[in-house]
Parts: C-alpha cells; structure tokens; sequence
C-alpha cells in the first residue's frame, strides 16, 4: 500500500519474490509470483485464482491495519507460504477486542483456507464493511 503526493492510495504488487528453494506454484525454480504474506492458499499451490483470492490478500491487509501485524509470521518465505496454507491466525479480535464481533467476522471470513467459504467478490466484501462502523485507530507498522 502505498500514498501518493496527492494522498491517494495506492496498492501495488512487485511480484516477484526469490526463494531458496522450488516449490509447486512457481514460474521457474527459485521464483514465485506474488508476494508471499499476502498470497491465498490458491495462489501457494499454483492452482486457479479467481476474485476470492483478491478477497483473501484483500483480507490479509485488513488484518495487518486493524492488528499492526500480518495475520502469519515465520522465519523464511517458505514458512509464511507454509502458513498460508495450514494454519489458522488469530482472530483479530483477540488482539484489538475493540474491533468488536462484526469487523472480525469480516476478517475471518476474507481469511477462510477453503474459497468457497469467502467473500465471492470485492463488491460483496464491501456491502459487510459498508454495514459496519469501523472507529478502529490506525495501527503503525
């Protein structure tokens, strides 16, 4: 995410991480295409994407602005993507109990390992965060 001098916001993806080792999903040894904190399980395993897993980064953000942290923390890249793909983090809630029970459903949810078990898409994604009053404060990371 990043901020304009004009104050817009900005996502960007540089798209390519090197790793030490070739693993499924990569387009050639050694490299990945994503960047690793914030691919969905899909994405790891090489398999096809559609717009939840856009839901699924989408909600890896959310998760780090509302906690300060990412939702997976590991020693290497193969660790993070490892993590992506078998474990569960912490509810956000658990971390900013202010947050409250609607926003960290939503979060939950974008986060869900199975696609099917997402937000479909963006638009529906936003209808719930439309419905909610987010007056968390800012995290810095």
């Amino acid at each position: 995410v990043l901020i304009d001098h004009k104050g817009e916001v900005k996502l960007m993806d540089f798209g390519i991480a090197r790793m030490a080792e070739a693993k499924e999903g990569m387009t050639q040894a050694g490299l990945i295409v994503g960047t690793p904190h914030y691919m969905s399980p899909e994405q790891v395993q090489g398999k096809q994407l559609d717009p939840r897993s856009d839901v699924y980064s989408m909600g890896v953000l959310i998760y780090e602005m509302l906690v300060g942290a990412k939702p997976f923390s590991a020693p290497s890249l193969t660790a993070v993507l490892a993590a992506h793909l078998a474990e569960t983090p912490k509810p956000p809630i658990e971390q900013r109990p202010e947050i409250g029970r609607e926003v960290n459903s939503i979060v939950v949810r974008c986060l869900a390992k199975n696609p099917k078990d997402r937000y479909q898409d963006a638009g529906a994604l936003l209808q719930d965060l439309d419905q909610v009053q987010l007056a968390v404060p800012a995290v810095a990371a």
